[in-house]
This record gives structure tokens, sequence and C-alpha cells, in this order.
């Protein structure tokens, strides 16, 4: 097989073999890499993960590990660890740790740390961090992809939160609002106060009122759809003189509900409320105004994440990390027209003709029953 897959990429066997092992760094160029790998997958090529474990010592295989389901934002950013490991000929297995008490979680744990070369931990809450850190000093390379929380062993990559605080307030301020409402979720208890200090230093250096409420986990869509609607009646019901005239959501489905319920009381987005979310979901582009929002690259979040765990199995480590951050990914605002932004500014419509929040609202939660259904 690899010297068919040669023959039809015009290179050498051993070439093929670097590519399929991930080992090509410095050797073939990615252009030429990314070709081998689609022949391969054309010609349906399936590495021998325990004769490589044979060879090597490793299973070749890391381990997703999340203790809750996996939103929109958080699936697109499985998709891009899967595709930045397969681009290393590494296999990716998935465990869950959803509907277990603290002591099924731990044990589960304890036998995932023997099972593969590294982990990525979405989320591995337990209230016994002493007996989850000593667990997890026994693990192979770990990676948290959006870290550090409490108790948390391995290193991690992040999002630059703090920069991004800046670009809300600059961003609503640029739209003629000073009072903003900012609505955060998985914030550890710890690190609460130290959030609300300096968000309240930035704003109050950019003269924006800002109000910050902390809302608790885990989040799956239809949770943050319920928060949204929340938030929304929290909204309607405080004084309207005194009440911010925009809000950030750190989710775009509780973005959505908060639109729908404000607009079904006959308010507009964004005249009398500019609304923003965090992520940036496919349904975005269906709202009437689309919804702007704060997002990053997950491919570029995947890429960081995997190349620091990558490093560290083919050194041979056999611990978890020294709690190091291996780097930081930038925020960026795409405008949608949520926050008053006239319509020239954001991309062009992608579906004719429009629908409103609710439509949209309705028409999501059918395709999630649909997925749901299609998996069952």
């Amino acid at each position: 097989m690899l010297r068919d897959i040669a023959r039809r990429a015009n290179v050498s066997h051993v070439a093929v073999s670097r590519v399929l092992n991930g080992r090509y760094q410095g050797e073939v160029s990615q252009a030429r890499a990314d070709q081998i790998l689609r022949l391969a997958r054309e010609m349906g090529y399936v590495p021998h993960h325990a004769a490589r474990s044979l060879r090597t010592g490793k299973t070749g295989i890391v381990l997703l590990v999340s203790d809750h389901v996996l939103n929109r934002s958080e699936v697109k950013r499985l998709r891009a660890f899967e595709a930045a490991l397969s681009r290393r000929g590494v296999g990716l297995l998935v465990q869950w740790l959803v509907g277990m008490n603290d002591d099924e979680r731990l044990e589960n744990l304890a036998r995932f740390c023997t099972m593969a070369d590294g982990m990525i931990v979405f989320g591995c809450c337990v209230r016994d961090e002493q007996r989850s850190q000593a667990i997890m000093r026994n693990a192979p390379p770990v990676i948290w992809p959006t870290g550090p929380f409490s108790g948390t062993v391995g290193d991690y990559a992040r999002v630059n939160w703090s920069q991004s605080w800046r670009e809300i307030g600059s961003y609503f301020q640029r739209w003629g609002h000073s009072r903003i409402g900012l609505y955060l979720v998985n914030i550890p208890t710890v690190g609460k106060k130290a959030v609300s200090r300096k968000i309240a230093g930035v704003m109050t250096s950019l003269k924006v009122q800002a109000e910050c409420r902390f809302l608790e986990g885990p989040f799956d869509d239809w949770r943050q759809y319920e928060l949204g609607v929340e938030i929304a009646r929290e909204w309607l019901a405080s004084e309207a003189g005194i009440r911010p005239t925009a809000i950030y959501c750190e989710g775009d489905s509780m973005a959505l509900s908060l639109m729908e319920v404000v607009r079904a009381e006959g308010l507009r987005i964004p005249e009398d409320l500019a609304v923003m979310g965090g992520g940036d979901s496919d349904f975005r582009e269906w709202l009437r105004p689309a919804l702007t929002v704060l997002t990053h690259s997950e491919d570029d979040l995947a890429e960081l994440a995997v190349t620091d765990l990558i490093r560290r199995i083919e050194k041979g480590e056999r611990s978890p990390g020294t709690g190091a951050c291996v780097g930081v990914i930038p925020q960026t605002i795409i405008a949608g027209g949520s926050c008053g932004e006239t319509v020239s500014s954001r991309p062009k419509d992608k579906i004719e003709p429009p629908i409103s929040c609710g439509a949209a609202a309705k028409l999501a939660r059918a395709l999630d029953r649909g997925r749901k259904r299609g998996l069952a």
C-alpha cells in the first residue's frame, strides 16, 4: 500500500512512511504531505496501530476526555483537534465522563491514564481535587485547550480574554453604548474576584459602566438557550433608565434566545438593545440582524495545543506537564449588525428570504432533535 501511494504521489515510500507516521517536518513540504494524506484516504489506507505500537512502544492514540455534552463551539474544537492529530498520523479516542458521580469519574480517569500516549481534557470536574490531582500525576502528557482551571494538572493553551474585555468594551462604546452587561460561563470560583477586578479596571479606563454576572455550567446548547431567556426576562423587568443598553453573552445560543424574547416584547435589536455572542455558530447568519460575535480560530488553538502535546510525547515524557502555558490565541469580533453596525459592515446574507430570531431558534431546535434521533 505504501509503495502504491508513493507511486501516485511521485515520491519515495520512505517519504510516505514519514508522513503517515507524522514525522515529516523538515523532510517533506506541507503541500506534499497534504497530497500524500489525501491519496492515503482515497486509497483506503488504514494504519495498523498494533504493529506501530510494537515497533515504537507507543499506541499512536491520544485520548480526549470530557465531563459534559459538547455544545456547537466545542464540536468545532473537537473536529479541529481530530484534524490536527490526523495530520500527524495520530488517532483520537473520545471518552465521556457524563452522568457519573465523583467516584466513577475518578475511577475512569485512572483507567484512561494508562490507555494512550497523551490526553486532551475538555473538562473533568470533580469535587475532590486532591484525589483528581493524585491520579493525573500518573497521566501521560496532558493538554487543556482552554485552561488553566482550579486543580488541573498538565500544560494548557488559552484564549486571550484579558485583551477581549477591552475589545468588547471598545466595540460597544464605538456604537454608542456606555452601560453594558457581561454574562460569563465556567469561571472557576477562585478566579471570579480576580476576573471581576480585571474587567472593572478595563471598563473604567474606557469610561464604560459594566455589570458582570457569572453563570454556572456545564452548558449544552439547550441550557444556554434557557439562560438566554432568563437573561432577557431579567433585563425586561429592570428599570429602563438604568439597565444595560448592550449585552455580551458567552455563548451564541444564549444570545439567540435573548434576542428572540426581547423582540417578542416589541423591542428592537439593536436600537433598544445591542447583543454580542461568544463563538461563531453557523446560525448567527440566519438572524436579522445577523449576530455580532467574539470568536477565535479553533484550528489555531488545536494546532498550538497538539504541537506541544506531540512534542512531549515524542520526547518520551511520562508526566502530565509542568502547568505551563504553551501559547495564547487572540480573539476577533465578527460584525453582524446586532450591535448597531451598518448593513454594509457585515457579510452578505446567506439565506433568503430573511427569517426571524424565533424561526431560527425553532429551526436550530429541530436540527438538534433530528441529529439526536439519527445518533440514537
